[in-house]
Formats: structure tokens, C-alpha cells, sequence
């Protein structure tokens, strides 16, 4: 993942995804989404980001086609990093389109060992879905996530995904990899 340092308030970046479900033998989806943040104030960055995900259901692969407006609320307590990152979406997935808002709280903090240096995580994320009028997911994820470079870094996750569907919040397990760059 690479990204353009246009100031020291503007950068742009990709992010290249993939997520394998329950199994983990099986690609359940992939996406790659280019974008731009604006930092704002030290604790307010906004995003703009335009998203491509294939994504397989059953044994078929649909499209979608994503604008996303992302601000984003930044503290740092202590050692802890804490954002609430709100998304604004318009999706078409087949033909389909609709809009999304979601929520994500993520808690992070950098752990160095030797020369070694990552950063856990733990993230909780609700979504609303303005086409049906009601909360229809929920992702609890934890993992860790590593510069490779100033610019280009990985991370690796576990997810617990619940979607609703006739009332009840059936879920699958995810494992994924995103590798990101900014310019």
C-alpha cells in the first residue's frame, strides 16, 4: 500500500483486502478501494474513498461499486489509540443500490519487543441499513497490524461477522489480510 504525501494534511492510499470465511479455505470475498484523507484538526481526519468488492455467495461472485465518506474522530489516551470512524456509503451491488451508515470503535496500541514492532487491536462496528430502516450487522474484530515500511503496512485479523436476517443474527467467522499503501 503505498500513499502520496500531497501536505502534511492530505494523503492518498490503496487498500487491497481479502477475507476467508468459517472454513478459512474458502475466498469468500476481495476487495481494492483507493482514496484520500484530509486531516482535518489533530483529532478530526475525513476520507473519501471509492470501493470495489467481489464478493462470493454460494458458488456465484457479485460486484459492487461503493462512494464512501468517512469522518473520523481520533484521541490518544495514554499509550491506547482510540477512533470512531463513521461511514456514509452508497452501494450498488448488482444493479442494487442503497445507502449504509456505520459505526466502528477501535482500540489500538503500538508494543515494541526487541526491534520487533506491531500493534494490536480490538474493533466493534454496527450497521444501519437505510433501505430497510434498521441495524442489520454487526462485526466484532481483533488483530494486529504492522508497518512494513513508512508508507506500506499489513494487517492480519480475526472477525465475527452477524447479519440479520429474519430476526435472528446468524454469524460466520472471518479471517483477513489487508495490505495498504499511501502515496
Amino acid at each position: 500500500m503505498g500513499s502520496i504525501i500531497f501536505s502534511k494534511n492530505l494523503d492518498a492510499h490503496i487498500k487491497i483486502d481479502q477475507k476467508f470465511v468459517d472454513d478459512f479455505n474458502d475466498l469468500g470475498s476481495h476487495s481494492y478501494s483507493p482514496g484520500v484523507v484530509f486531516r482535518i484538526k489533530r483529532y478530526f481526519d475525513f476520507e473519501l474513498n471509492y470501493k470495489y468488492k467481489r464478493k462470493k455467495t454460494g458458488k456465484e461472485w457479485s460486484e459492487e461499486h461503493r462512494v464512501e465518506l468517512i469522518p473520523t474522530i481520533n484521541w490518544k489516551l495514554e499509550e491506547y489509540k482510540l477512533n470512531i470512524k463513521n461511514r456514509f456509503e452508497y452501494r450498488s451491488v448488482e444493479g442494487q443500490n442503497k445507502w449504509m451508515w456505520r459505526e466502528k470503535l477501535k482500540i489500538k496500541r503500538p508494543i515494541k519487543i526487541g526491534v520487533f514492532e506491531f500493534t494490536p487491536f480490538v474493533s466493534e462496528e454496527i450497521f444501519y441499513d437505510f433501505k430497510v430502516n434498521e441495524f442489520n450487522q454487526n462485526r466484532v474484530a481483533t488483530g494486529l497490524s504492522k508497518m512494513i515500511t513508512k508508507n506500506s503496512w499489513i494487517v492480519l485479523y480475526y472477525m465475527r461477522k452477524n447479519n440479520k436476517r429474519d430476526g435472528a443474527w446468524p454469524g460466520v467467522n472471518i479471517l483477513g489480510t489487508e495490505l495498504g499503501i499511501k502515496f
